[in-house]
């Protein structure tokens, strides 16, 4: 299991840093529609789709928080 890491996160949608995008989306090749987990830094863990995947970013629909 990955999990990724973002401060960005704005009602429902969350937005990983450049790096962790890239990681996400090239590396690990994840693609839209895909459910990864992440976490805020702060306690707050998450289950999010991916609803838009680029190079440089990636953008999260939150589905769950625990």
């Amino acid at each position: 299991m990955n999990l990724f890491y973002t401060t960005d996160i704005s009602g429902q949608r969350a937005s990983l840093p450049e790096e962790e995008a890239r990681h996400c989306v090239q590396v690990l090749r994840q693609r839209e529609g895909d459910v990864v987990r992440f976490t805020d830094g702060k306690g707050g863990w998450y289950r999010g789709q991916i609803v838009e995947a680029g190079k440089k970013h990636c953008v999260l629909q939150i589905l769950e928080e625990q």
